[in-house]
């Protein structure tokens, strides 16, 4: 039971670092991509593919393995190489749609600088879909750092839930009718992982308004 209690903070800690600085990431980029356009946008987009195609998960497991990773340092990595998907692209696009709205154009032809616009009247309109990304990272997060842990790697001076696994597994837990040793930390990785998806899932109407009238 302590160890439980003890794991949460850490492992919630762990969603909630690696989801913020996926989102900061995506967001950066998407910005500057969709705000700037040109060969920058071009740049930014080709840089994103490349993140995309990265095999995180793997790469998690041999830079752990080689370098002997504490849990912050997968944190970080596992951020760096998670960032592409679809976020950095939905923000580029969301940006590009409202930089060609007319009430831009006439605080352009009004002399108002880039940031005043970007502080003014783009940044307002993707927060709701920015804090939905938060939310959505953190899960996946939570799941693929337990797992790494699960495997001995990347946080065994933490008693991190995918720790108490771990040692659940090389004692053999399970096959001595310890269930007490996996179940509960296995069934609180899984729930907090779906409390989040369905503070996604409910937030969704905020940010795409035509879910509101089904």
């Amino acid at each position: 039971m302590l160890g439980l209690l003890a794991g949460f903070p850490i492992d919630l800690a762990i969603g909630l670092l690696s989801a913020l600085i996926i989102v900061v990431i995506a967001v950066i980029i998407g910005i500057v991509a969709g705000f700037y356009g040109g060969f920058v946008d071009e740049a930014l987009m080709r840089l994103t593919d490349f993140v995309i195609l990265l095999p995180a998960f793997p790469l998690l497991i041999v830079f752990s393995v080689l370098f002997g990773w504490s849990i912050w340092d997968a944190v970080v990595f596992l951020a760096i190489v998670s960032w592409g998907g679809a976020s950095a692209r939905i923000i580029r696009a969301m940006i590009m749609q409202i930089r060609s709205a007319q009430y831009i154009e006439s605080a352009v032809i009004a002399g108002a600088s880039r940031m005043w616009i970007l502080r003014n009247h783009i940044l307002p309109q993707i927060i709701p879909y920015i804090l939905y990304l938060l939310v959505t990272n953190v899960p996946g997060a939570i799941l693929t750092l337990a797992s790494i842990n699960f495997l001995g790697l990347a946080g065994s001076e933490y008693p991190t839930w995918g720790m108490l696994l771990y040692y659940a597994d090389i004692f053999g837990a399970l096959t001595s009718g310890y269930w007490w040793w996996v179940i509960p930390p296995g069934l609180l990785v899984a729930f907090v992982a779906v409390v989040f998806i369905l503070t996604a899932m409910a937030s969704e109407p905020v940010v795409n308004p035509r879910l509101r009238y089904g």
